[in-house]
């Protein structure tokens, strides 16, 4: 049995080189790419699936509003947080009250299950609730505030 020249066993010992092949395989396996190493610079962490920009579509059937437009999420360790603005779509009834929506959105997900409020401006905070589709590219649900309600849709 060959041992490494500046590792000596003790005579009758096999110890000294067993502990050094211990610590060689792990290090050749990292060097080699076989573990995982310490993360370098550059390295970005893996994205969660509501990470970006959405279009949305925002309807309250009672007023005949429509609103279009676009909400940008970050979730980190499911909480969900981000900005979103709305303006009244060609949908909307003619005669409508339908104000331009901007704020902040702050939430949770759980599973595929999103909930966040959306600081909307004129219609005070808004509670979102939806669905995220299997493929991710889709949510869907329901909305209300103290005086209004509705459905909402967002794609990529």
């Amino acid at each position: 049995m060959e041992r490494a020249p500046h590792v000596r066993a003790l005579p009758g010992s096999r110890t000294p080189a067993i502990l050094a092949r211990a610590l060689l395989l792990p290090a050749a396996l990292l060097v080699h790419g076989a573990l995982p190493g310490p993360a370098r610079a550059g390295d970005e962490p893996p994205r969660s699936e509501l990470d970006g920009d959405w279009g949305v579509r925002i309807v309250e059937p009672a007023t005949g509003c429509e609103w279009l437009g676009q909400i940008r999420l970050e979730e980190t360790a499911a909480k969900i947080s981000g900005r979103g603005t709305a303006a009244p779509g060609p949908a909307a009834r003619a005669g409508a009250r339908c104000p331009r929506l901007a704020g902040r959105v702050e939430g949770e997900r759980r599973g595929d299950v999103v909930r966040f409020g959306f600081a909307t401006g004129p219609l005070g905070n808004a509670d979102f609730e939806g669905r995220l589709a299997p493929q991710g590219g889709e949510m869907r649900g329901s909305w209300r505030t103290r005086a209004a309600a509705g459905q909402w849709a967002a794609g990529r």
